[in-house]
């Protein structure tokens, strides 16, 4: 009788086992649009008579040829009428994946957009040795160098070709670059970085524009706090980031386990001020208010995962779509 029990409990552990894992696998596909607003307070009332900016920001797409509910998700978010597109890196996660993201991102084209690219953009995934190393903090404090990070191989992915399918498409390349652009009737200082995470970031020099920028946006997909730091040096107003699928797994209560950068954990993801306040970043649909001198990150969860881990745990996939507006203090 007493080991009939123990076998129903262990078959039990298994079906619950295998429901989550379950789970985890269906949420990895349940795709969403989250719709957020960021408020910006001036001293000088110009620009407060424009309409919202509408940004799409889709990062961590990590796409496979054959995801065609991605593909499609993609194409859709054409329909909410956006004025500019902001990548931010791991397009990919195979070198035949390029003409399926051209596809997805068609819609798009001609419509003012930045870019910038991430460590899948430039090597394709391979799976890890030992994958609870993400969770130590201490492996983000790199030496600044390439080297730290990057793979021990050449690159796989197909990125020149990327970037100038891209810039055929009017989007500006933004690693270590910077950029003016006009977006419905909004004049635009873009600056990016390339991927913090192999440390091929370098912050391009200030330009000497004498005429004032409506809005001062930085792209970067890692949100290394030295990049987030000099992204408030230079004195922008948003920052779009990616790269940490917003821990991918998360535990109720506790939440993530990682960022997969030195970011807290508790800034996995979503809408938030920089430098760090101590608030809780803004995670689902809604606006935050930015005083005068105030940084805000946006930091969507991404679309995708590593092809070797598929699965998502309280996090599930999103793309943003960010209006931003401009009110006289």
């Amino acid at each position: 009788m007493k080991m009939r029990t123990v076998r129903r409990a262990a078959g039990l552990a298994v079906l619950g086992g295998a429901a989550v894992a379950a789970g985890a696998a269906v949420e990895a596909c349940a795709y969403r649009l989250q719709r957020r607003s960021v408020t910006l307070l001036r001293e000088e009332p110009a620009g407060d008579d424009l309409r919202p900016l509408r940004v799409i920001h889709l990062t961590d797409i990590h796409l496979l040829a054959c995801q065609a509910r991605k593909i499609d998700f993609i194409r859709s978010l054409a329909q909410e009428d956006p004025d500019f597109i902001a990548l931010t890196g791991d397009n990919l996660s195979s070198a035949h994946a390029l003409e399926a993201l051209l596809y997805a991102l068609e819609p798009f084209a001609g419509l003012p957009g930045a870019f910038v690219f991430g460590s899948n953009d430039y090597f394709s995934p391979r799976p890890k040795l030992n994958p609870f190393l993400y969770l130590v903090k201490s492996r983000y404090q790199g030496t600044g160098e390439a080297s730290s990070h990057a793979p021990d191989r050449a690159r796989d992915l197909p990125y020149a070709e990327m970037a100038a399918a891209f810039a055929d498409r009017g989007w500006a390349d933004l690693n270590n670059r910077r950029a003016r652009m006009r977006a419905a009737e909004w004049d635009l200082d873009l600056v990016g970085v390339d991927d913090p995470h192999l440390f091929y970031d370098a912050f391009p020099p200030g330009d000497d524009a004498e005429d004032e920028p409506r809005l001062r946006i930085g792209l970067a997909h890692a949100p290394y706090q030295r990049t987030l730091n000099a992204m408030k040096d230079d004195g922008r107003d948003l920052v779009l980031t990616g790269h940490t699928h917003g821990g991918q797994l998360a535990l109720p209560v506790i939440g993530s386990l990682t960022t997969n950068c030195d970011l807290p954990n508790r800034l996995d993801s979503g809408l938030f001020a920089w430098p760090d306040t101590g608030d809780e970043p803004l995670r689902g649909e809604g606006g935050v208010v930015a005083l005068p001198g105030e940084m805000y990150v946006d930091l969507p969860t991404g679309l995708g995962t590593s092809p070797w881990v598929p699965v998502r745990a309280l996090r599930p996939p999103e793309a943003v779509l960010l209006e931003v507006r401009v009110v006289a203090r």
